[in-house]
């Protein structure tokens, strides 16, 4: 009988250190994943954040030259009618 305990002890023992091996690696392989997609997302944020305001700069830039365009335009065709009812 004394084998027979000595047997599970022992088994039980070696089944817990295995798995604390197991648990600690799975561990450090998860949070190794966890910065990597940390990392991940942190650099397609910051990517989306430059898209977006290389986006509204451009927009911005359009916009004042379309404004710009549309002043000249119309100070042209005031000259125009100014003239033409001038004559």
């Amino acid at each position: 009988m004394s084998s027979f305990w000595e047997g599970i002890l022992s088994s039980s023992i070696s089944f817990a250190i295995i798995g604390f091996v197991c648990k600690a690696f799975l561990q450090h392989i998860d949070k190794r994943e966890l910065e990597s997609f940390k990392n991940k997302l942190k650099y397609e944020s910051e990517q989306r954040i430059k898209e977006d305001e290389r986006a509204y700069n451009f927009k911005k830039a359009r916009d004042l030259e379309i404004g710009r365009w549309g002043l000249t335009l119309l100070s042209a065709a005031n000259g125009f009618f100014r003239k033409a009812m001038l004559y």
